[in-house]
């Protein structure tokens, strides 16, 4: 029983690489088919039979699906980086000091150009890994024009920055 206790928590806790993710689902899948071809065989002789092959069979399955749920790291990051290539559009409130033109916003594009890593001291080896890196993510408009009624209103690039963590 106690060998029993120290599977099932060593299978259940959080895999970070594939070869673990694998192997815990391979763990996890066998003993679940293996009790239930135990438990729900026909007759006494073929018990351990039935155990074996179903055991077998939900550890390739349960292989499968770690392998199948499994996500690197390295490529979630990657994810985390193309959302910043997409152009981000957004309608702003830049008229709001003026009455008559305070019903216009414009849509306004924003395009990444640089991510800076804010410079910071190294921190102690207690605390790797427990704080977010902080990074400036500056952005550029294109000029446009907007026609307002009888008025023409021409908006200049300009620049924005954003302050994101990861």
């Amino acid at each position: 029983m106690k060998y029993l206790i120290f599977i099932l928590s060593l299978s259940l806790s959080s895999c970070s690489s594939l070869k673990g993710n694998i192997i815990s689902g391979a763990i996890l899948g066998s003993i679940a088919a293996s009790v239930g071809g135990s438990v729900f065989s026909p007759n006494e002789e073929d018990k351990s039979k039935n155990a074996f092959l179903f055991g077998s069979i939900g550890a390739a399955l349960g292989a499968g699906a770690g392998y199948y749920i499994y996500k690197d790291p390295r490529e979630i990051k990657k994810e985390k980086e193309m959302k910043l290539i997409n152009e981000a559009k957004t309608s702003l409130p830049i008229f709001e000091f003026s009455e008559e033109l305070k019903g216009i916003k414009p849509k306004v594009t924003f395009k990444p150009l640089k991510k800076y890593e804010v410079p910071t001291q190294k921190l102690p080896k207690h605390l790797k890994g427990k704080a977010r890196k902080q990074y400036v993510i500056e952005y550029e408009t294109k000029a446009q024009t907007i026609e307002y009624g009888d008025k023409t209103i021409q908006i200049d690039p300009f620049k924005a920055y954003e302050v994101t963590y990861e």
